[in-house]
């Protein structure tokens, strides 16, 4: 079966949950990345709802829709709080970037967040390219899983979100 990912582990920040919840588009990129997407604690309290409701992580967990990464290595703690509150070309790094920044890094996970100055720092300390919404939201259409005309309408979506 392919999926979003091709079996590579991804590590998504808040924003981008909130973004495909929003739009009403979260539960299909779950189909089509099944056990594909890793949730941190911080990233799960960050994103309890969007404008489309609550966010029913516990159910997405159980049904292993997301594997839920409870960060208890002792690397991804100190990468974490290396992280955590850091400036870095002037943006502050919050809670939920820092943990999915140092899941993905610790993990060899890939990582989409909206906010560049993460993916930039994830490209430097891994020499990879992270991901956005957008981004994801091209992926699918390379892949099959949307057309190119209902993807930028949920790319417009995701200004109102």
């Amino acid at each position: 079966m392919r999926t979003l990912f091709d079996g590579h582990n991804h590590v998504l920040d808040a924003m981008v949950f909130i973004n495909f919840h929003g739009v009403l588009l979260l539960e299909k990129l779950f189909q089509w990345s099944f056990s594909e997407i890793v949730l941190t604690p911080s990233v799960k309290k960050e994103a309890p709802e969007s404008k489309a409701g609550k966010i029913l992580w516990d159910r997405y967990i159980k049904e292993g829709s997301v594997i839920f990464n409870p960060m208890k290595l002792p690397e991804e703690q100190r990468l974490f709080f290396n992280y955590l509150n850091k400036k870095i070309d002037g943006k502050v790094i919050h809670r939920g970037e820092a943990s999915v920044l140092a899941v993905a890094i610790i993990n060899g996970c890939g990582l989409v967040c909206d906010e560049k100055v993460v993916r930039d720092e994830y490209k430097r300390a891994t020499g990879l390219i992270g991901l956005h919404s957008w981004g994801l939201i091209d992926m699918a259409v390379q892949k099959g899983f949307l057309d190119e005309k209902y993807a930028e309408s949920v790319k417009k979506g995701f200004y109102y979100v």
